[in-house]
């Protein structure tokens, strides 16, 4: 039964993502339960146990484990799993790269790489390992990290 605040109280919930594949949500009890998400994130996967503090989030992260890739570039035949995925790619094709580092001569498809790559010119590192005090310029050196040193 949902509780005041909306959300639904502890279990098990099935649902379907935007690929029409069933999953099961695993929802925190209210309080806390041990073993379950952080504080503030209710919602976890059961797949890879990524916690979300919305039901949607927990939603749209669902089809990263989905083995459907229905979006496929007419020009090449690679398929995504996302539209925003096959929309970014086709920019290969085109060899569009629209932006450029003001610091040096690369140039990129989208904001996010550039932002990515400013980095580098930066030394900025936003993603903190939450069991020792390294910190990554990109999500996926954390998570590699994540594997290798903290199993």
């Amino acid at each position: 039964s949902p509780s005041p605040s909306g959300a639904p109280a502890g279990g098990r919930y099935l649902l379907i993502d935007s690929q029409g594949l069933p999953y099961t949500v695993l929802v925190a009890e209210p309080g806390g339960a041990a073993g379950g998400p952080p504080r503030g994130r209710a919602f976890w996967c059961p797949e890879c146990g990524r916690s979300f503090a919305y039901l949607s989030y927990l939603q749209r992260h669902s089809i990263t484990h989905s083995p459907l890739k229905p979006h496929v570039c007419r020009a090449c035949g690679k398929a995504f799993k996302r539209t925003s995925h096959l929309e970014r790619h086709r920019f290969t094709h085109a060899g569009r790269k629209p932006l450029g580092c003001p610091l040096c001569p690369r140039r990129f498809r989208d904001s996010g790489e550039l932002a990515q790559h400013q980095r580098v010119h930066t030394g900025e590192r936003p993603f903190a390992c939450p069991q020792c005090p390294l910190r990554f310029g990109e999500r996926n050196t954390l998570q590699r990290h994540l594997r290798r040193k903290h199993p």
